[in-house]
């Protein structure tokens, strides 16, 4: 169940950085691949796909909203 809540998190902040983000283009495109590979990574080996996946959810909100009025 907490593995769902992390996965569900990557995403929500995954199209928060599509819709809300000042990141290029391409950035975004990339991030995109690696929650896809972080989703296909999950289903091989739950735990490390997880944590991955909590990592890029945490980058992604600094991206979004953490290096706003700089």
């Amino acid at each position: 169940m907490f593995g769902l809540a992390i996965s569900i998190f990557a995403l929500v902040t995954l199209v928060l950085c599509w819709l809300m983000g000042e990141a290029e283009f391409r950035t975004k495109v990339i991030f995109t691949v690696i929650f896809l590979v972080t989703v296909g990574w999950s289903f091989l080996e739950p735990l490390t796909g997880m944590v991955a996946q909590g990592c890029l959810g945490a980058v992604l909100w600094w991206m979004t909203f953490g290096s706003r009025g700089r």
